[in-house]
């Protein structure tokens, strides 16, 4: 998914929009935080917690512990996306 030329993207580099469609688990940490993971999810995971002041690390460990819990976790069909334009 997040690879050039064999070499992997940061996680802090991806799109929060990307995480959320590919790991579903992902939206109810963004939704915590407020961050638009929809129509404003086109910019990194980065600068999604510098507009929140949120540590990445710490976005980033809750979004690897709720997928851990959740992993074929899927949205609810006819759920609309979080989108807060």
């Amino acid at each position: 998914m997040h690879e050039s030329s064999g070499v992997a993207t940061p996680v802090t580099d991806w799109r929060h929009s990307e995480i959320a469609a590919e790991r579903p688990a992902s939206v109810r940490v963004f939704e915590k935080y407020d961050i638009d993971y929809c129509c404003g999810g086109k910019i990194s995971l980065a600068a999604a917690c510098a507009g929140r002041g949120i540590a990445p690390k710490r976005l980033i460990e809750e979004l690897v512990a709720a997928v851990k819990r959740h992993p074929q976790a899927r949205l609810p069909i006819g759920r609309p996306p979080a989108c807060r334009t």
